[in-house]
Formats: structure tokens, C-alpha cells, sequence
């Protein structure tokens, strides 16, 4: 069987440590309120802040540190943000509405926010600050060296963060808007790290270990109860530059079958691993070179949710993972997605030998594990409800997707479930891991998926489950459209192209209903977003369309 083929690359980061801040770095004001407000409490996310990537392309002749930002509500109450008085064409006061126990409310001065005409989003201004410190002999955070600054594109519940939270409940906040946005509680906001702006720029910035620090209402604009100003800030350690020099681990030889049938089975550091019972973990491998194998034994048929795995935390390489019958020399499964956690499940196969092929697709990798295990552990049942059966079609950027499933375990182990976006319906390479979306608690059975960083078209969405040991895995029932009001030639902008489009529709309705021919039409046409296609919208349609061809400026999150 030919191996896939080796693409040179370089993982140029890795996190080294990460550490909770454990308060902003500056006093926090004293707000007095009443007893009886309902206030929020964000905070930023740690987790998230490790899926770091280094862009070579967005910025020439520089250097971007692309990271994700996640701001989870853990207050009691929601955030809520409200346009208020206009200053400028594109430029508005905002205020933040505070809810009591009694159901009542009041509203506070927020700080500014900035007006996107194309959009109709009001961007809160200064959301989150970004700042790489330098990391200090002794461990600690020095000066900042390089600086970044989100304006949010709005606040939206995109991911449940804690269901259990007081107050928590279903999301409130799902689609962009001039008028409200905000962050319910046990929810968060999510920004991916290719979405515009979610960088620091490092160019010239020396290779090295440093502190990456990102705060939340650096400017103090949002009332907050509990932690107040206090848990604002997350950093995490991390180190510029190329990754370790992958060497040979205390199993090679094994590159070969021919390697591994001489070593004795079961001895010390011999990949000839032998009977395995249970479950078997090898840590501290190493792939500088294209393949290792490993030969392992059954003694009795796997039960179900036994399998085979591996796993690692350097991402700029590409671990596949392969199964074979060593007895019969037949090819079993494989898996091979665009990372390095790679399973394949045993369930099922008879006593026997097999071997576990690791190959490189792409990039040294200095340290991955790799996992066997045969016990009786039953994957966790996972069903996809939303999006539902037919096609969704999502406004990018303005509406969020509705994700619904029902992710249960036998052995009632913990559940997580991560998203995949594809377009044909075929888990591969090309099949999109949604940044931020990776490890969602399975019993929350929901998340709003943010479609700003998406391509326009049909997309099909996989959810996998995993309890830690065992995994299955859904496709939704249905399908979802993204596209842009107005854009009628799918382009993802407004101009001539769509005028002329729209003429050349309307030559071809000639004698039948004005859209009939053109899939989307009440959706993509209908401006002012009222459930109607009329002249109000075409009227719209056509200062959209002027307004397009005479901005400039990119468009972000």
C-alpha cells in the first residue's frame, strides 16, 4: 500500500506553560450598585489561547501571531450592549442595560461603538487588548514588546461555556444587530484566529520564550459583579521560533515490518509490544523520519469502544494513522484528518496480531503518544439535530447557525464534542476543524455557530463525541447556505457584477415569478430582512450596490 507523501513544514510555535493571570495588573475602580442587580462577568477563555498559528501571507514582508479569543459571561446576569445616540454617520454612543431580580432594568453610559453601513453591526469599540510580554529570567512577565486591539463585531452567544451556571440558559443573543447584542450567562463569544484583527504583529520580533496576555474590557466600559475587573486577563507562556528537532525514540528501529518482527515481543522499549490487555499508552515518540510501526496482539475479540489512537500537541506536523492484519497482511482502516489526533476504532476484531502504522504526512513531529486500548469501554451515542433536514440559509456574518445534538455515554463518562465543516460530506484534509468549537461540553447540546470567518456556499456539518476513550460521530441531517444580502453573483460582495446579475434574472423571469430561477432569492434580496421581497428592497438593493463600489477597507469580526 503506497504511503502518503512527505510535504516538508515546520511547526513556528509552541506553548510551553500556561498560567491564569491572577488579576489585571491595575487597580480596579470601586462601582457601588444595588444588591439586586443582575450583572455580568467576563472573562477570557485560557484554553483557546494555545491554537496559535504564524502568518506569513496576510501581512507581506511580516509576521502575524494568529490566536483565538474566547470571552465567556459568568455572572449572574447578561451583557448587554445597546446603540444609543448617533455621533456620526458611522459612529454611535452605546449603553449597557443592567436587569434586576424584579424584572426591571436601567441602562449606563458603555463607552462608543463603530457603524458598519454594509453590515448593519455596531462594533464595540476596544473589546479585547492583545499584548506579548517578554518572559523574564526567572519565569515571570516583563514589558510588553508587541501590542494588538480587537473591535468586536458583536457580541454573540456562540458557545455554552458552563450550563450549570446560575442564570444559564438557552442563548439570547444570536444574531447581529445596530440595536442589542450582548453575552448571556454560561455563554461565550468566540473569535477564530483567522478571522481580521485576531492577531499581534511580530515582524522583526526575535525567536524566543515569551507571555502571551489578552484582556477583556480593558477600558472598564462594562459594569461586572463577582470578579469585576478582577479575572479579565489570561496569559499563557509561549515560544517563538522553530519547533525541537524531532530524534530517534527509544523504539526504533521500526520503520519497517522487517525491524519490528525482530525485536521481542513484550521486551523493554521493543516496539513489538506483545498481548495487550486493558488499555496500553506510549509516551515520548518521536517521527523524524516517515513511518514507525508497532506490532500488538489480541487475545479475545475487542469490545466496543476499544481502539487505537494517537495523539500530540505540536500542531504544525500531520500525523496518519494506519491498521493492518499482520496474520492475513491485510489492510484494515486508517485515519487521517488535517492533525495529530488520529483513531481508529477496534471494536469488533477478532484475537489476533495487527500492526499500527504512523506515518508523516507533513513535518517533524518531537513528541506524540500513542494509545491502545481494549477494555470495555462503550463510546458515548451522539445524534445531530440541527441544522435540520433540507438546507439553512445563514446570513455570514449577521445570523448565527443553530447547532442542536444529543450526546449521551453508557458508562455516564463525560462527553465532549468537537465540529467539522465540509462541503461534500466527506471527512478528509479538506474537511474544516471550526476553530473554538473543538471541545464543547456534550451536555449542553448546543452551540451558535459564528459564520463571520466562513466561505459563502453549502456547507455540511460532522460532529464527533468522545468520552476520553471511545468516539462516534454524526453528520447533521441537513445542510446550511451562506450568503451576503445582495449578492446575487456569490462573489461575497456587493457591485455592478451584482447588477447586472440582477438584470440578467429578471430578462430570464420574463413571463414567471420575479425569483423563481434563482435558488436563495428571498433571502439574498430581502434587505431589510422583513420576510418580503419588494420595492423597499430593491430600492435597498441598488444604494447597497453604490455604497460597495465607492468603500474602501476590510470588513472584520
Amino acid at each position: 500500500m503506497p504511503l502518503p507523501r512527505s510535504m516538508p513544514a515546520r511547526r513556528t510555535w509552541r506553548v510551553v506553560h500556561a498560567s491564569l493571570a491572577a488579576s489585571v495588573l491595575r487597580a480596579a475602580p470601586a462601582h457601588a450598585q444595588p444588591t439586586d442587580d443582575l450583572l455580568p462577568d467576563v472573562i477570557v477563555a485560557q484554553d483557546l489561547l494555545g491554537e496559535i498559528r504564524i502568518d506569513l501571507l496576510s501581512l507581506p514582508g511580516g509576521r502575524l501571531l494568529r490566536f483565538p479569543t474566547s470571552t465567556p459571561n459568568v455572572g449572574q446576569g447578561r451583557l448587554e450592549i445597546r446603540g444609543s445616540t448617533v455621533l456620526s454617520p458611522n459612529r454611535q454612543e452605546v449603553v449597557q442595560r443592567i436587569y434586576r431580580l424584579d424584572g426591571t432594568f436601567w441602562d449606563r453610559a458603555a463607552g462608543t461603538s463603530t457603524y458598519h453601513p454594509a453590515h448593519a453591526h455596531i462594533h464595540f469599540d476596544d473589546w479585547a487588548h492583545y499584548r506579548l510580554l517578554a518572559s523574564l529570567p526567572n519565569g515571570e512577565a516583563g514589558d510588553v514588546v508587541a501590542f494588538g486591539s480587537k473591535t468586536s463585531f458583536c457580541l454573540l452567544d456562540l458557545v455554552a461555556y458552563d450550563v450549570l451556571l446560575p442564570g444559564a440558559g438557552p442563548p439570547s443573543y444570536g444574531t447581529c444587530g445596530r440595536a442589542v447584542q450582548g453575552i448571556s450567562p454560561g455563554w461565550a463569544d468566540v473569535y477564530d484566529r483567522e478571522l481580521f484583527g485576531q492577531w499581534i504583529d511580530i515582524t522583526g520580533l526575535a525567536d524566543g520564550r515569551y507571555w502571551l496576555e489578552v484582556e477583556v474590557d480593558p477600558e472598564d466600559r462594562v459594569l461586572e459583579g463577582v470578579g469585576g475587573e478582577m479575572n479579565n486577563v489570561a496569559r499563557i507562556q509561549i515560544e517563538l521560533g522553530p519547533s525541537p528537532t524531532a530524534s530517534p525514540d527509544a523504539f526504533e528501529p521500526n520503520d519497517s515490518q522487517l525491524e519490528v518482527e525482530g525485536r521481542d515481543p513484550g521486551g523493554t522499549n521493543s516496539p513489538h509490544l506483545g498481548l495487550v490487555l486493558g488499555r496500553l499508552e506510549l509516551g515520548g515518540l518521536s517521527m523524524e523520519d516517515p513511518t514507525d510501526y508497532f506490532r500488538f496482539s489480541l487475545d479475545r475479540e475487542a469490545s466496543p469502544g476499544a481502539h487505537l489512537r494517537i495523539e500530540s500537541a505540536y500542531l504544525g506536523s500531520d500525523l496518519d494513522l494506519f491498521l493492518f492484519d499482520v496474520t492475513r497482511n491485510t489492510f484494515i482502516d486508517f485515519s487521517n484528518s488535517g492533525g495529530n489526533f488520529e483513531q481508529i476504532s477496534l471494536a469488533g476484531l477478532p484475537a489476533g496480531e495487527y500492526y499500527a502504522l504512523v506515518t508523516q504526512y507533513s513535518g517533524e513531529n518531537p513528541g506524540y503518544r500513542l494509545v491502545i486500548d481494549s477494555a470495555a469501554n462503550t463510546p458515548p451515542q451522539l445524534d445531530v439535530i440541527e441544522p435540520g433536514a433540507g438546507r439553512v440559509w445563514v446570513e455570514r456574518a449577521f445570523e448565527t447557525l443553530s447547532v442542536e445534538w444529543i450526546a449521551t455515554d453508557p458508562e455516564a463518562d463525560p462527553v465532549s464534542v468537537a465540529l467539522f465543516l465540509d462541503r461534500d460530506q466527506v471527512l478528509d484534509k479538506a474537511s474544516l476543524a471550526v476553530g473554538g468549537y473543538q471541545n464543547l461540553a456534550g451536555e449542553s447540546g448546543q452551540a451558535m455557530l459564528n459564520t463571520a470567518g466562513l466561505d459563502l456556499g453549502t456547507w455540511f456539518l460532522f460532529a464527533r463525541a468522545t468520552d476520553g476513550g471511545g468516539q462516534s460521530g454524526a453528520w447533521a441531517p441537513g445542510a446550511f447556505v451562506l450568503y451576503v444580502k445582495g449578492d446575487l453573483d456569490a462573489d461575497g460582495e456587493l457591485g455592478p457584477s451584482d447588477w447586472h446579475a440582477l438584470q440578467r434574472h429578471q430578462n430570464a423571469c420574463r413571463g414567471k415569478r420575479l425569483g423563481a430561477t434563482l435558488e436563495g432569492w428571498p433571502f439574498i434580496m430581502d434587505m431589510d430582512r422583513d420576510g418580503d421581497v419588494d420595492r423597499r428592497d430593491f430600492r435597498l438593493f441598488h444604494a447597497a450596490v453604490f455604497d460597495a463600489t465607492h468603500r474602501d477597507g476590510p470588513a472584520g469580526h
